[in-house]
């Protein structure tokens, strides 16, 4: 068997360290020439898109840009058409009037026992649920969000990047068939809002 003839590529290579790799590779004894930068070519391609590849994945785990912005009037007509969907649920079915005091809490976790809501019921329950956040807990109110994952309506802290979205946490956990406290998620964003205020004083 006659010996592998080398290849010398340090035009055709890509990177100083595959031009080093590549040209002192050999190619298969008695491969012709045309072959041979036809194999050689094959090679570079794969190499290049292999570093294409691990870019692309360094640029993936790169921190997401978050933009906040006023909500459109048709985001708050939105918000604003959900709370009465919710409000006249709860004169139908128990006579009584919501507001947003914790009071309604309890009566959106009775919504969401008796299997009263689905579908866009459920992410009305979120909606009143953060109406009543936002009145109840100091420096919250709705902003738009936009992030990798898209545009949506959240609970933002102040001026800062802090946010919750109850119309999300809601829908989770309702489409996962977990259990939901409402009660709970509102305890649990206001002591965290609490300790981010009495950290920041």
């Amino acid at each position: 068997m006659s010996a592998a003839r080398p290849i010398f590529c340090s035009r055709l290579a890509v990177t100083p360290k595959e031009r080093s790799f590549w040209c002192e590779k050999s190619a298969p004894p008695g491969r012709p020439l045309n072959e041979e930068f036809v194999w050689l070519r094959q090679r570079i391609i794969v190499a290049t898109k292999t570093r294409m590849a691990k870019m692309k994945r360094r640029v993936s785990q790169a921190p997401n840009e978050t933009f906040f912005n006023e909500p459109t009037q048709d985001d708050y007509k939105l918000l604003a058409q959900r709370w009465v969907a919710v409000r006249d649920l709860a004169r139908g079915e128990y006579r009584v009037e919501l507001d947003q005091s914790l009071a309604t809490i309890d009566v959106l976790q009775r919504m969401l026992d008796e299997d009263l809501v689905s579908g866009e019921g459920v992410l009305a329950i979120g909606v009143v649920l953060g109406r009543i956040m936002a009145t109840s807990i100091a420096g919250l109110d709705w902003w738009a969000v936009t992030d990798d994952f898209g545009r949506d309506l959240s609970l933002r802290f102040k001026a800062t990047t802090l946010r919750v979205n109850p119309v999300s946490i809601v829908w989770k956990r309702f489409s996962r068939k977990d259990a939901i406290n409402l009660r709970g998620l509102f305890d649990s964003t206001s002591a965290e809002i609490s300790r981010l205020s009495s950290v920041a004083d």
